[in-house]
């Protein structure tokens, strides 16, 4: 922790304290939202995305569901899978919880591993950054995302009551369906029933090239079918003040990767979840939360149906919360979160594919287990609400064994990677942040906040070291890393009046030690086999493929940006009209050279404009995404381009709405910065869309 963090925070507290002379006789407004039990996170979130806003924004996967919200955006890497960025933070920085506990995947090892969360079971969305998102640790440097279900009743039901919803795209060959439903007894005992399916085409693009060669024949981005459904069930006792729960939910997925045109990934998750939630009084302790969720996952990569690598993973996450307040005003959480997870990695023999054969596989098989303290405690002084936060880790991470370069190979001749032996590390990761938000006149607030965060390097970050052909990589790991260190700062404004609000934020972090995956100067030579339909006589086709490596490499980086939003609510005598301008950049450099981290999301400006009626609403969007600069080890930058979208509905008989959802409608040849580039041009964003759908209410 550098004198820089602790000056800053010295002089911000300072600064902000000093402006009570403007707001001496002001009550701070309520900073989270109205019902705060909704709140599934604990604590403030940054936003609050409504089911029925999300409903909007609604995409076939999660993350290209929340590109476009102010700061985040998606690493895209196809049509089918992808992981929401914050403020330029991926991967390991930005954890997913699904009702309060860890979405345990493989998603943050690789940009092919899609997230598995159905957005069709989504009533809410919490995106949690700044100051209270140290009690989720280093995971959340980036930001935390809580998706909401009401898998687990929070309220006492006594009629039946939910949503089904079919829809269709002819533009790109898509067609989905979800239903989600509730009841109960009105005596306490609840139950829901969820599921959803979807059935994708190839994805339909403007006429594109690839990397410079010809064509792509029918303007489709290649191996990008997909179909998915999901299914999920839970149920709730309340009584009094106390709240037990019990969920059981399924995730199944099959979608190929564009960069091998035979590549298909089949992904099932399991997840048991319980919760118990009960108001109490014991001293300071007012709120007792408990929620433990065991995961199953595995997926399998298969080329032209044949087996090559299964990814596992056998987890379980603990989370215990205690809610306390004070009669001084001091409230916040005390908690306890516990993780352990079995991550077998197996690769399967040309000869035999279900022969073990662990020298194959990118990733050796790990275990992970962690225990976090945390503590997040508020309090407000004439009209200041002042924020503080601790947690401490301790993480082991055990490796079977360790993948080492032996020969780099050549042009006629694949290299050979060899095996040594486990490897065993720990880490103790530590962080604090503190934060102050002021009135100022009931309609301007600011805030501010610091702080240093330290961040485990992940299993893959460790240990990775092999041919991922998905990406098209050598991917190597260093079993020597340390923790990832950063200070970040963040300075806002918010200002509400008569229907016009408007939102700033500038953001900073220095990080020592930052862990990103950098292309090399070498080259790996690797045997590529091709699996084509087998007929009786022929044998099997194999050729040297050259291949980037790629290296998890700590540097010391920097990111700046900034974020801005302004709306005005007008409301005419039939209808409301809200316009939205929105603007957001984010700068990530190597410090001390002009060099950009790569992947990052380049600059982009918003225009929304939602008219609205008794039962109906049109909603037109443009988005201006200006071109990307050129990463460390990338070749090439992206160009600029814009997108038009549009959504609308129309409800009849109180409970029917029929809906229109345009994407692209300008059709527009569009290639992602924070798509890998060896990804980047077998895949542009989508070609036109036009969704229509229908749902019932109950």
């Amino acid at each position: 922790m550098s004198a820089k963090f602790v000056n800053v925070v010295l002089v911000g507290l300072l600064l902000i304290t000093s402006s009570a002379s403007f707001s001496e006789d002001l009550q701070l407004e309520a900073i989270l939202v109205e019902d705060q039990d909704i709140i599934e996170s604990g604590v403030k979130p940054f936003d609050v995305i409504k089911e029925l806003d999300f409903d909007i924004l609604r995409k076939g996967n999660i993350s290209d569901s929340l590109d476009g919200i102010l700061g985040v955006s998606s690493t895209r890497f196809g049509p089918n899978a992808s992981r929401p960025i914050i403020r330029g933070q991926d991967g390991d920085r930005i954890r997913f919880n699904e009702n309060g506990t860890l979405v345990q995947d493989w998603s943050v090892s690789s940009f092919d591993h899609a997230v598995p969360v159905d957005p069709n079971s989504i009533q809410q969305i919490e995106i949690i950054r700044g100051s209270s998102a140290i009690v989720f640790g280093g995971n959340a440097v980036g930001g935390m995302i809580n998706f909401v279900t009401n898998r687990i009743p929070k309220n006492n039901l006594d009629a039946f009551e939910g949503i089904a919803s079919l829809s269709s795209d002819a533009e790109q060959d898509e067609s989905s369906g979800f239903f989600n439903i509730a009841s109960g007894d009105g005596q306490g005992l609840n139950w829901t029933l969820s599921g959803s399916i979807l059935d994708k085409g190839l994805t339909k693009t403007p006429t594109f090239t690839d990397n410079g060669e010809e064509p792509v024949t029918g303007n489709k981005v290649r191996n990008s079918k997909a179909e998915t459904h999901s299914v999920g069930a839970g149920f709730s006792f309340i009584s009094g003040n106390r709240l037990l729960g019990l969920s059981l939910d399924n995730f199944q997925t099959e979608y190929g990767v564009p960069k091998e045109v035979n590549h298909v990934l089949d992904m099932q998750k399991t997840g048991l979840s319980f919760l118990y939630d009960e108001t109490v009084s014991l001293g300071l302790i007012q709120r007792v939360k408990a929620r433990i969720k065991i995961t199953d996952y595995e997926h399998d990569e298969l080329d032209a149906n044949v087996l090559e690598t299964t990814y596992k993973r056998d987890s379980t996450n603990a989370r215990f919360e205690f809610f306390t307040e004070t009669e001084s005003g001091l409230a916040g959480i005390l908690g306890l979160e516990l993780l352990n997870s079995r991550n077998p990695v197996i690769a399967y023999s040309e000869e035999e594919e279900h022969e073990e054969h662990a020298s194959l596989g990118p990733i050796p098989t790990t275990r992970n287990k962690s225990i976090g303290l945390f503590a997040y405690q508020s309090k407000e002084i004439d009209g200041r609400l002042f924020e503080i936060g601790a947690r401490v880790d301790h993480v082991d991470v055990k490796a079977d064994h360790v993948h080492e370069i032996e020969e780099f190979g050549n042009s006629t001749t694949a290299g050979e990677v060899h095996e040594e032996a486990g490897r065993d590390v720990s880490f103790n990761p530590k962080s604090m942040s503190f934060g102050v938000t002021q009135d100022l006149n009931n309609m301007l607030k600011i805030h501010g906040s610091a702080s240093y965060v330290e961040r485990a390097p992940s299993s893959f970050e460790l240990f990775t070291g092999g041919v991922h052909h998905t990406t098209g990589l050598y991917e190597q790991g260093d079993p020597n890393l340390k923790n990832e260190k950063g200070e970040h700062y963040d300075f806002g404004l918010s200002f509400i009046q008569d229907g016009l609000t408007i939102r700033g934020n500038l953001f900073y972090s220095d990080y020592k030690n930052y862990i990103t995956l950098i292309k090399g100067n070498d080259i790996f030579y690797a045997e590529e086999h091709h699996h084509e339909e087998e007929h009786e006589g022929e044998e099997e086709e194999s050729e040297i493929e050259a291949l980037d490596i790629y290296n998890f490499t700590g540097v010391d980086s920097e990111f700046k940006g900034i974020e801005f939003s302004m709306s005005k609510k007008i409301a005419f005598q039939n209808f409301t009209f809200i316009p939205t301008f929105s603007y957001d950049q984010v700068i990530g450099k190597r410090k001390g050279t002009s060099d950009h981290l790569p992947r990052l999301t380049p600059k982009r400006i918003s225009l929304v404009a939602s008219i609205s009626g008794k039962n109906w609403l049109i909603r037109p969007e443009f988005r201006y995404i200006y071109s990307g600069n050129r990463g460390l080890g990338e070749s090439t930058k992206t160009d600029s381009y814009k997108l038009f979208n549009l959504y609308s509905e129309y409800q009849f008989q109180d409970d029917w709405i029929v809906f229109l959802r345009g994407y692209n409608l300008n059709n527009e040849l569009a290639f992602s910065a924070t798509t890998v580039e060896e990804v980047r041009y077998f895949a542009p964003l989508p070609g036109r869309s036009a969704l229509i759908g229908l749902k019932k209410l109950f």
